[in-house]
């Protein structure tokens, strides 16, 4: 109440208080950043692993539990989900609400993970991938469809990887750029029942000399005379003619 009479009789220094409180307010108002869908961290994150050929029992096994039990040892993580399916180990992430360090703790799950000893080589598996869940990743700011009677799908593919790499290299606080409808290029093996049985073979042991045959697998760094080499084993298929020539 004294603080309203003080106001009352200084007439002159309630509003000099009320034009440095507007202005001030006007100043931090152009320098507040404003954006039309700003990222906000929804406290989530997704982990993925793909086994390919794995069951479900070996998914597990294999990666699932492993992950689970490194992930609780990183801190402000409320709840684990995790789900295993033929060839790939899924994981839902929840952190505490409002948690204060949340990109910190994605490099810590990151940090734990590939600290798992035994863990399938990368030319076994692909990843683990680790997603943060944010409101600006959840839909597209542009979609810009393709269409063409003049081209194959295949050619259709490179024009639509030549545009992304233009887009990401030509236009400046552009994130990401995605590829949708575009099906992947599959070989289609038909195998005969009849030679299956005269030479006692069964469609398991094609899919292990496909496998086997085609491996990339590192081989570590070599020192010679200072200088530093990487040593790789290439046995990737290059053309149809090298699967065809596989001996069973």
């Amino acid at each position: 109440m004294n603080l309203i009479k003080l106001f009352l009789k200084k007439r002159v220094i309630s509003h000099f208080i009320f034009i440095s409180v507007f202005i001030f307010g006007l100043m931090s108002l152009s320098k507040l950043p404003v954006e039309e869908l700003p990222a906000v961290n929804l406290d989530f994150a997704v982990i993925v692993t793909a086994y390919p050929g794995a069951s479900s029992e070996e998914v597990e096994r294999i990666l699932t539990i492993p992950i689970e039990e490194s992930l609780s040892s990183v801190e402000d993580i409320d709840e684990i989900n995790s789900k295993s399916e033929p060839g790939k180990s899924v994981f839902f992430i929840k952190f505490v609400e409002n948690v204060k360090n949340y990109d910190q703790r994605i490099s810590d799950m990151e940090s734990v993970i590939n600290k798992i000893p035994n863990m399938p080589s990368k030319n076994e598996m692909a990843g683990p991938f680790i997603y943060k869940i944010a409101t600006g990743d959840t839909e597209p700011i542009i979609s810009v469809m393709l269409s063409s009677d003049e081209y194959s799908p295949k050619s259709f593919k490179i024009v639509a990887e030549d545009l992304k790499r233009s887009l990401l290299s030509k236009v400046k606080d552009i994130k990401d750029v995605k590829i949708a409808g575009v099906d992947a290029r599959e070989l289609v093996i038909n195998v005969s029942i009849d030679k299956l049985t005269r030479y006692n073979l069964a469609i398991e042991d094609i899919v292990m000399a496909i496998n086997s045959n085609n491996f990339r697998i590192p081989g570590g760094d070599l020192n010679i005379v200072g200088k530093e080499f990487i040593v790789k084993t290439l046995g990737q298929f290059k053309d149809i003619n090298q699967i065809e020539n596989i001996v069973l």
